[in-house]
């Protein structure tokens, strides 16, 4: 990002936020947002295809050691066939 871009967006997000600096704390807070946004830029440059991921949805560890079934329930199998038809239940009208 162009030094020009960089100092137009911090001095739209900083009026957004209400926030005031003088020009020595602005130029402070530009030199930082750059390193920041150089940091990101090498974070984005690694290949981390071969590296493991460490989020806990993916353990190694398994937690059980049945298999899990599908519990299958269906609420018309032993309801009244004469109020069902056509997988509804039908009920009396109300006027």
């Amino acid at each position: 990002m162009e030094d020009a871009q960089l100092r137009e967006r911090l001095e739209k997000i900083c009026s957004q936020a209400m926030l005031s600096f003088s020009k020595e704390e602005f130029e402070r807070f530009v030199q930082e947002a750059k390193k920041i946004l150089e940091l990101f830029d090498e974070i984005e440059q690694l290949k981390l295809e071969e590296e493991k991921s460490l989020f806990l949805h993916e353990r190694q560890a398994k937690l059980r050691e049945d298999e899990e079934k599908k519990f299958e329930w269906n609420p018309f199998e032993n309801a009244n066939k004469e109020l069902l038809k056509q997988n509804k239940f039908i009920g009396p009208k109300i006027v």
